[in-house]
């Protein structure tokens, strides 16, 4: 199948295309240029499609991140894949939009190979706090968490008993800003960071495999899925605060 895969989770956006035929062939771009998506992430795909010799009506389906992760790199790469999946379904005729979403701290995890020890991929919050998750061997072990980095530590040292090992890796484009934070000086001895060449590259390659992987076993995602954002945005919070401070008076 022709497939995009896009994601706009953190400031890292990467796009990727596999295309199939007698030899399958895939496309991967990367800018780490801060979030600018919305200026960059549609050329990037024209580009892509432009390489391959694919008209936008030629793909099969289109994935994204469904968070955590930035908010609003989050509802651009939805709203984007959603528009795609739209014109596809409209030449095509599909019932249902060919748009699979996948989990961010998925996504990440799966590009990690920590064989007997977790996993724990990493993406900044903002306001001290660090979204994660912790999985063993591909299988996650916790829900999404949103906890400062202290806390996310003994989270995952809490786990150590149950599936035997004494080390975590931590992985994603915010790892050394979660080192810095938790302020220990020195590296523990049970942490290992994933920081190889590629690590800040973006996960559209990983994606790719994730979202054909979830395609097969549940299909499209259904018309209302929208983005994971975990906790609500400072927008919400204020407009809460504004209405709550509305009904005092």
């Amino acid at each position: 199948m022709n497939h995009l895969a896009i994601d706009t989770a953190t400031e890292i956006l990467s796009v990727a295309l596999r295309v199939e035929g007698t030899q399958a062939r895939s496309y991967h771009e990367v800018r780490d240029e801060g979030l600018h998506h919305a200026r960059l992430l549609m050329p990037i795909v024209d580009a892509l499609l432009g390489r391959a010799g694919l008209q936008p009506h030629e793909l099969d389906f289109v994935s994204c991140m469904r968070g955590p992760g930035s908010f609003t790199g989050l509802r651009i790469g939805m709203a984007t894949a959603k528009g795609i999946a739209s014109a596809i379904a409209g030449v095509r005729g599909h019932p249902r939009l060919p748009l699979v979403s996948v989990p961010t701290l998925d996504v990440i995890a799966s590009a990690t190979d920590a064989g007997d020890g977790l996993v724990m991929p990493l993406l900044d919050a903002r306001k001290g706090r660090y979204y994660a998750a912790v999985y063993s061997r591909g299988t996650r072990l916790t829900d999404d968490l949103d906890l400062e980095p202290r806390r996310l530590l003994r989270s995952a040292r809490d786990l150590f008993t149950r599936v035997g090992t004494r080390r975590v890796l931590l992985c994603g484009p915010h790892v050394r800003g979660f080192m810095r934070a938790l302020g220990t000086g020195e590296q523990p001895e049970d942490l290992e960071l994933c920081e190889g060449p590629d690590y800040r590259g973006g996960y559209a390659i990983s994606l790719l495999d994730q979202a054909d992987r979830r395609m097969k076993a549940t299909g499209y995602d259904l018309i209302d899925a929208g983005p994971l954002y975990v906790r609500r945005s400072d927008a919400e919070l204020l407009r809460k605060a504004s209405l709550t401070q509305g009904v005092k008076r």
